[in-house]
């Protein structure tokens, strides 16, 4: 038999799990669904915030909403002072005005595993992290060359161009990103075979889980000197990358992903985004038509060398 201290924390129990059902119920009534029962992810969405990959000593790892804008203004100064010391400022001034903030939570960092929001990288992945030298194109990321935007996952944000569409049908989910003009293309489907091949930015399988997408991605060539995406998270040939989609109400599309590469990082990490609804206008990007940033790198880099010959003593 039951005492009286049991039996009463029994009914709170069963209390607590009756008001949670029906709000559980209602968060998933609430949100668009496609003729096949799915949620509904089509439209567009964006994605600009101040809240950069990784965290700083000095900011909270969840912001208390007092203290956003204490830490907006941190954000909006690191931003303006790394922009100065860029060549490639056109693409470095930050446009973004919000700290991110994650189902009703304001975020001091995407990644939210390690606690610290450290992205653990092994000595290799450090190294693969240093500058290197201007030789020429390849050298640079292919963000900075124009070849793939935020799109190729980790799906990532940046400080311009972050809107997004997405078109679904019942065997592929579909992701245009302004960045770039990257597209996307997430099959639903089995695993991927082990002779798969490989490219620079791995093969993709989806599947729902409940309400959840559920994105694995792997067979990553990490043969290329330069990291994985036009940001620093490198991937290689041991990379998995899995990625959960999921609507948090109508307006509101959280993507969290945890990166598994024992060459680059020291253990599992885990970030997380968030996406809003949006009317605003996709345009397309001319980066390769602009891109004079690159010429003036390689043009920077020449000039130096130059002025290095310039300063041997002669014999």
């Amino acid at each position: 038999m039951l005492s009286r201290g049991s039996f009463m924390l029994a009914r709170f129990l069963i209390c607590l799990a009756a008001f949670a059902a029906p709000a559980a119920r209602a968060h998933a009534q609430d949100i668009p669904r496609t003729a096949t029962g799915q949620p509904d992810f089509q439209g567009v969405w964006e994605s600009l915030w101040l809240t950069p990959l990784e965290r700083a000593a000095d900011v909270p790892g969840d912001i208390a909403e007092s203290d956003v804008e204490r830490v907006r203004q941190m954000f909006l100064t690191r931003e303006a002072a790394r922009a100065s010391t860029q060549l490639e400022t056109e693409g470095e001034i930050a446009i973004a005005a919000r700290v991110m903030s994650v189902g009703g939570v304001y975020r001091g960092s995407q990644v939210i595993d390690p606690p610290d929001g450290r992205i653990p990288r092994s000595e290799s992945g450090k190294s693969r992290m240093a500058a290197t030298p201007a030789d020429g194109p390849e050298s640079f990321s292919r963000g900075v060359r124009c070849v793939t935007g935020v799109n190729t996952g980790p799906m990532r944000t940046a400080n311009f161009d972050m809107l997004h569409r997405v078109v679904q049908t019942p065997d592929n989910v579909v992701i245009y990103s302004e960045s770039i003009g990257d597209t996307r293309i997430m099959p639903i489907q089995g695993a991927l075979p082990a002779n798969w091949p490989r490219t620079v930015t791995g093969s993709s399988a989806a599947r729902w889980e409940d309400d959840v997408l559920i994105v694995e991605t792997s067979r990553f060539d990490g043969s290329k000197a330069i990291a994985s995406g036009p940001t620093n998270v490198p991937l290689g040939d041991q990379a998995v990358l899995v990625e959960r989609f999921r609507l948090y109400g109508p307006d509101e599309l959280i993507i969290s992903y945890t990166v598994t590469d024992p060459e680059h990082y020291t253990q599992p990490w885990t970030a997380e985004i968030a996406w809003v609804r949006t009317t605003q206008r996709l345009y397309e990007t001319d980066c390769h038509e602009g891109n004079y940033s690159l010429a003036n790198m390689l043009l920077g880099a020449r000039m130096e060398e130059a002025r290095a010959v310039e300063r041997r003593p002669r014999k």
